[in-house]
């Protein structure tokens, strides 16, 4: 590898690495319940305990009784042990959504060129980024083995083609689906060792759940196409819900516009991209949503495509090939706002607030730990994490809850009247009885512990 190219990817994972620890660290987490589910199985998994979790009581969390086949998540478990904090796994996401899809593009290239301008491109790439500090989501990882698979594809590389199936079958259950977006790609290359290899990854990723679970998936993106597409041509659905959704896939798109040249994977991915903005039931699919990682189905074809028609574009214009290069750079100007939201993270970490040094402090202390959302990735790494809102509120439930824990953070103002403000009193009283007081009020959030004595 040039020098040039290992600056470059460095520089990625340095980026995609901070971008996603400070969010972190920041507790700007996207969904934190769902991270500190992540987290506290794969804790658990290191210690020996199977994937259990006390975080999301509707899930069971274990590695084949949980909503999503994400078999990834037995991967990561021997680095965790190395490395036994959230951010060790926040960290693999964002250097695998930024340096491994880089990494990844530039393998669509011969090593005799300079393929620094396609790791920029990609791994700087609106998708990129935004998706690496998307909390801890195991689809996301499909970007990277499907950008693989279709440099393996193109290049001829069986191997690659087949390194990329293996960690698209990792990922989640939907992997058979964006592998069947590369079969024109696959069909192209007049060769039968790509596209068999493909048909077999298809096939397994189609059998693998219905093995371990008798059927193909628990949850679609829309369960009622009919329903959907009347409500659409009546005028009763708009068909673009979110305006953010279009925004942001505009700028994805303008940032990869060498894809235009890669027909084969744009219309595939652009299919893909107007199925999840018109007929998802899902929340919105954009940054700052908790839907951003459904993406991950769409990205890898829109930055496959972008690597290889800027391939062919250079190939076809030799003399032009810098202002191609520099114009095809360019386009990461539309990147501007994950680099600037990634910077307030930074800073948001490097200047603390009384909550977040609070929440630090709690990370060692030992014992169960009822939180509000926000706290619970930082606090997950323990037996008991009791998430408040994640659980039924019963009376009976929260006395339970309160013997099990020896901290909480909760919102110290009463809400109004209502069920909300029946749980507020409830845990007045239960928390106190279970010998926990109020030691301190950050920001509005009270933090309960257990006196000295």
């Amino acid at each position: 590898m040039r020098r040039a190219e290992a600056t470059a990817l460095l520089a990625v994972a340095a980026l995609g690495t901070t971008s996603a620890v400070a969010r972190l660290r920041a507790m700007a987490s996207l969904s934190p319940p769902d991270l500190a589910f992540f987290h506290q199985a794969t804790w658990s998994a290191a210690r020996g305990d199977g994937f259990t979790q006390t975080a999301l009581e509707f899930d069971a969390g274990t590695l084949f009784g949980s909503i999503h086949l994400s078999l990834i998540r037995a991967v990561w478990v021997p680095l965790y042990a190395a490395l036994p904090a959230v951010e060790t796994l926040i960290a693999l996401q964002g250097i695998a959504l930024t340096a491994g899809t880089a990494a990844a593009v530039a393998a669509s290239r011969p090593r005799s060129h300079d393929r620094t301008p396609w790791i920029l491109l990609a791994g700087l790439s609106p998708g990129a980024l935004a998706l690496g500090a998307c909390d801890l989501r195991p689809l996301t990882f499909l970007v990277p083995a499907v950008i693989l698979t279709a440099a393996g594809l193109v290049r001829r590389r069986p191997l690659l083609t087949g390194l990329g199936v293996l960690g698209a079958l990792l990922a989640r259950e939907e992997a058979w689906m964006v592998l069947a977006a590369l079969l024109p790609l696959a069909i192209l290359q007049r060769t039968w060792r790509g596209p068999a290899l493909l048909i077999a990854g298809i096939a397994s990723s189609l059998a693998l759940p219905r093995v371990i679970w008798g059927h193909g998936g628990n949850i679609a993106a829309n369960t009622d196409l009919p329903g959907t597409l009347d409500a659409l041509l009546s005028g009763q659905r708009p068909w673009i819900r979110w305006p953010v959704e279009l925004y942001f896939a505009g700028r994805v798109l303008l940032a990869a516009w060498p894809a235009v040249l890669c027909p084969e994977l744009l219309v595939p991915a652009l299919a893909g991209w107007a199925y999840i903005s018109i007929f998802s039931q899902l929340e919105p699919a954009a940054p700052q949503h908790g839907g951003l990682h459904y993406l991950s189905v769409v990205v890898p074809l829109v930055l496959a495509a972008a690597a290889i028609g800027l391939g062919r574009l250079v190939d076809r214009y030799p003399t032009r090939q810098r202002t191609l290069l520099a114009a095809a750079l360019g386009g990461l100007v539309f990147s501007i706002p994950e680099a600037t939201t990634a910077a307030r993270w930074v800073v948001r970490t490097l200047q603390p607030t009384p909550l977040q040094a609070t929440v630090q402090q709690l990370r060692a202390s030992p014992g169960g730990v009822l939180t509000i959302s926000s706290a619970a990735p930082l606090l997950s790494g323990r037996q008991t994490l009791r998430i408040q809102g994640h659980f039924a509120p019963t009376p009976e439930r929260i006395t339970t809850v309160a013997t099990e824990v020896d901290h909480a953070l909760l919102y110290a103002e009463r809400p109004p009247d209502g069920p909300p403000a029946d749980e507020w009193d409830r845990w007045q009283n239960a928390l106190p009885e279970a010998g926990l007081e109020v030691q301190a009020i950050e920001e509005g959030v009270a933090v309960w512990g257990r006196s000295p004595d």
